[in-house]
């Protein structure tokens, strides 16, 4: 009796341990964020997009974008939701209506995870129109949002029309706010996001885009 009992005390913690199902650490929360680019350099000589580009930016590189200040002449009648800064597509020369801009994940800046991808949840955004003087209205138009899914070779779409909310009672005075736009939540496992604006109102020819507290998660 005494060698059964000595041998079941050996056998049963290893029949245990065969069936046990094996723990798995809890995945790492994403990081989430509401990006308002406040601690990017600011271009003291105004709004000059050669010298004021924002690059890559907490793992995403915003492509065609540059620092903008509600200082700046250009932007002097928008009310930026997260002052000083915010983000402007184009150039004076050169602007968005029939170009592109994006939001691309840089792996570089993420570790090289090759699995990397981004949700994009919410952002503040004014569509704008430059004049000779280099200061802008804003100017109704829709953006197209087009994400592109890692891996899965689908796009998912969607628009938001910025009303025309032209309102002008001084120089120097911000009067136009943001839109707030939420994307639908199938705007998740991205690598890029491409903007596009389309259907601009007043027959104007050119128009670009202010975004600011650009929210969105990373998984880890």
């Amino acid at each position: 009796m005494p060698g059964i009992i000595s041998s079941l005390a050996i056998l049963i913690p290893f029949l245990l341990g065969a069936h046990a199902t094996p723990i798995e650490a809890p995945a790492a929360a994403p990081t989430t964020y509401c990006a308002n680019f406040d601690d990017l350099a600011q271009n003291s000589a105004g709004f000059d997009p050669t010298t004021n580009p924002v690059g890559t930016y907490k793992g995403i590189t915003y492509t065609g974008f540059v620092v903008a200040t509600q200082k700046n002449a250009a932007n002097k009648y928008f009310t930026i939701p997260s002052p000083p800064n915010a983000i402007r597509s184009g150039t004076i020369s050169q602007n968005l209506y029939g170009g592109t801009a994006a939001l691309r994940l840089n792996a570089t800046a993420l570790g090289n995870n090759p699995h990397a991808t981004f949700t994009l949840s919410t952002l503040r955004l004014a569509c704008l129109v430059t004049n000779g003087q280099f200061t802008s209205n804003a100017n109704g138009c829709t953006v197209l949002f087009v994400g592109n899914i890692k891996d899965g070779g689908t796009s998912v779409v969607y628009e938001y029309e910025y009303p025309n909310q032209i309102t002008n009672p001084g120089p120097g005075t911000p009067v136009t706010p943001f839109g707030r736009v939420t994307l639908p939540g199938n705007f998740k496992g991205l690598d890029e996001v491409f903007m596009t604006t389309t259907n601009v109102q007043n027959g104007v020819i050119g128009v670009d885009l202010l975004l600011d507290d650009v929210c969105l998660s990373i998984p880890q």
